[in-house]
């Protein structure tokens, strides 16, 4: 879910750099439907990175591996995790 509030500010890629995950905040998992969560409100306010361009190529660019569980997609791709 994107949040227009900050820290996130309309953005759909959020950096984590406590760990360097990258997670698309148009398809978190909030433990809803899945026993798995992205847990995107508990990264704390200066662990935060916004991309700009808000793109997922920058985000991975910038070091950032894309999370398991919202972009488990990029981990079948071949090249995407340099």
């Amino acid at each position: 879910m994107i949040r227009a509030h900050s820290p996130f500010n309309g953005k759909r890629f959020i950096g984590d750099t406590s760990n360097n995950i990258v997670h698309d905040l148009l398809s978190e998992q909030t433990g809803k439907v899945t026993t798995k969560s992205c847990k995107i409100d508990e990264i704390k306010t200066e662990y935060i990175m916004k991309f700009d361009p808000d793109d997922l190529d920058i985000a991975i660019d910038k070091g950032f591996k894309p999370c398991p569980i919202c972009l488990w997609t990029h981990y079948s791709t071949p090249n995407v995790l340099k």
